[in-house]
């Protein structure tokens, strides 16, 4: 059998595909949406991480949670949900895609107590544009910038 003219198997393609995906230390490559990001509303400061194969982020801190710590999502529109605190609360869930664009998910806004759907652009390494609509053609754009 001439080695050099067969085709790999599929089991060794599909390694070779989770391999490239790794990083050196062992763990799957974070998309490059992944990192804190300053979002201009109150200056928060929102962590972006991966949640299986999907995006999520909560607040780490805002000019308002710096002020006050110890601040609870009040305007949350279930009662029942109005004691959680702001700090550490998952904000955005449920986006797919990716690597630079991301869709289907929502967003949370504890100012407002209402979720948004919304997609996640990044535009460049320091850049991600943050799109909720309230409804179809109803959409407000923000532009927030990476802080690592």
């Amino acid at each position: 059998m001439n080695l050099s003219r067969s085709r790999p198997a599929p089991v060794l393609l599909a390694l070779i595909s989770l391999c490239a995906g790794l990083t050196a230390t062992g763990t799957v490559a974070a998309s490059p949406a992944a990192g804190v990001w300053r979002s201009p509303e109150d200056q928060a400061q929102i962590e972006i991480y991966d949640c299986g194969s999907r995006l999520c982020g909560r607040i780490l801190t805002s000019s308002q949670l710096a002020a006050e710590p110890g601040l609870k999502d009040i305007k949350n529109h279930d009662p029942a949900l109005r004691e959680r605190p702001l700090k550490g609360l998952q904000i955005i869930e449920g986006f797919s895609g990716g690597p630079t664009h991301w869709k289907g998910g929502a967003i949370y806004r504890p100012t407002d107590g209402r979720a948004y759907s919304a997609t996640v652009e990044v535009v460049d390494a320091a850049t991600l544009k943050v799109t909720g609509c309230l409804m179809m053609g109803l959409c407000e754009s923000e532009t927030w910038v990476r802080l690592r």
